[in-house]
């Protein structure tokens, strides 16, 4: 279980530099909390039949359905009030459910033979463990029936919907990774602002690791320290910085990978770099320094204490704040392997087994068109925040976080929106299955020892490998 949710962490990234986050979860990389399945966790309900009846009508009378989120509920029972409004047959209630008991809640309803009609993977599940045990219907025959425009999700995202070469769901909303940078401080060291585009072959890893290095200005109180990067890549899914993986690009389709691929090359490299601007180029703080920029209370990105940083959208409501310097963001580098960056989607699903299926799967249908998405994400507290998952909301949701961020619309369209097409993988803590439990007792101990400066990446890869093919190849 991680220490951190998953926008808390990546907020962190700016405070404590990958070290730091080690140093602040006691010397543990703190896993990103929204997205990973919990393969430990003990199974909800018996598995259920494989899809509904798409002409089953609803019993006479009001039909009552409940949906889940996390937090108070607000925005999602805010973003159905025009459907209720337009079929007073139908009530939908919001249950909002704190973070840390949400995948408990939904056991319980499951077991409990009141499945929520409406689910999204807001704590540490993603979409695919239930759906491996038969919980989602597949929803192609409504879809069929009723004509639903599916084209307008990105491709990306709906083709994650897809299980078994069925569609389960909805892509609802997402975020995207990529790089943050303080223009003020890049002016100060002389090295040129990066690009927008992810298509512009000189934006490499080498350059970035140059002006990372020109940046930083080391002194031995790290909080006075400039550090040239508060961390490049997500620590759970370090071993894509480069372009490398932990699992075939077809085990992101299957999610039940048999074998890893992580003793490779590109990974090896990948690690050593992150290692590198530690320990040989001083360019981010230790885990022992982390720990003292965080206890100090420190974000170094918002007090300009930082050149580079990797992070997501869900950062513009923070950094929009910032008026003490100007900051941008720019695309992951080339110059290694396949450009690769963190798409971290989140969907909106039906379970099967409903009481009012017919009603079930309207309010999904609205919930998940252009009209429901821009309620619940555009219309909302999360205004600027998660991205609607259909292409057509593009440009309001770029509005939108120019709000927010007070970035330039034409920025935030060239790094966000064209990033997802160019350059966006869904995570393998979505992806994969067994992931949370091969990061947990694989991944992690490794990524300790080796930020902690304990062993090299060729020496954690090794020590990955087979326990992680343990874990795979375990019934």
């Amino acid at each position: 279980m991680s220490c951190f949710s998953r926008r808390s962490l990546l907020k962190m990234a700016g405070g404590v530099s990958v070290a730091g986050l080690l140093a602040a979860c006691g010397a543990t990389p703190a896993p990103a909390a929204t997205q990973a399945p919990a393969a430990a966790t003990q199974a909800p309900a018996a598995a259920v039949t494989e899809a509904p009846a798409a002409a089953t009508a609803a019993p006479a009378g009001k039909a009552h359905i409940v949906a889940i989120d996390t937090g108070d509920g607000k925005d999602m029972q805010g973003a159905f009030k025009p459907f209720m409004d337009a079929n007073p047959d139908i009530t939908v209630e919001v249950v909002g459910v704190a973070w840390d008991g949400y995948d408990e809640k939904v056991d319980l309803m499951i077991a409990g033979g009141d499945p929520p009609a409406i689910w999204r993977p807001a704590a540490k599940r993603g979409y695919r463990y239930y759906a491996d045990k038969g919980m989602f219907p597949d929803i192609g025959p409504y879809i069929e029936r009723d004509k639903v425009d599916v084209e307008d999700f990105y491709p990306t995202l709906f083709d994650f919907v897809k299980w078994e070469g069925k569609v389960r769901g909805f892509p609802a909303g997402h975020f995207l990774s990529f790089m943050f940078y303080n223009k003020t401080l890049l002016d100060k060291a002389g090295v040129a602002t990066p690009t927008t585009d992810w298509s512009d072959k000189s934006w490499t890893w080498d350059v970035l690791h140059q002006i990372v290095k020109t940046v930083a200005k080391p002194d031995n109180d790290p909080t006075k320290a400039v550090w040239g990067s508060g961390g490049l890549y997500d620590i759970r899914h370090a071993a894509w910085i480069f372009g490398g993986d932990y699992f075939a690009k077809e085990d992101y389709v299957t999610g039940k990978p048999t074998k890893t691929i992580v003793n490779d090359p590109l990974v090896i490299d990948g690690l050593q770099f992150m290692q590198d601007l530690i320990y040989k180029d001083q360019a981010e703080p230790t885990p022992a320094q982390g720990q003292t920029i965080s206890a100090a209370g420190i974000d170094m990105f918002l007090s300009g204490k930082v050149g580079v940083l990797f992070s997501a959208n869900w950062s513009f409501g923070t950094y929009g704040k910032i008026t003490d310097f100007e900051w941008g963001i720019a695309p992951v580098p080339g110059g290694k392997g396949t450009v690769k960056t963190l798409l971290w989607p989140d969907q909106l699903m039906m379970f099967d087994k409903q009481k009012y299926p017919e009603a079930a799967w309207k309010a999904l249908k609205y919930i998940t068109s252009k009209e429901g998405l821009a309620a619940y994400y555009l219309k909302s507290s999360q205004r600027g925040g998660g991205i609607p998952s259909r292409m057509s909301l593009a440009s309001d949701w770029a509005t939108a976080a120019n709000e927010v961020s007070k970035l330039k619309v034409e920025m935030i369209d060239n790094v966000v929106n064209k990033g997802i097409n160019a350059a966006g993988y869904v995570t393998a803590s979505h992806a994969i299955i067994k992931f949370a439990e091969c990061y947990d007792v694989a991944i992690k101990p490794q990524l300790d020892n080796l930020f902690l400066n304990k062993q090299s990446a060729k020496e954690a890869v090794t020590l990955m490998e087979p326990k992680i093919n343990e874990i795979l190849s375990a019934k």
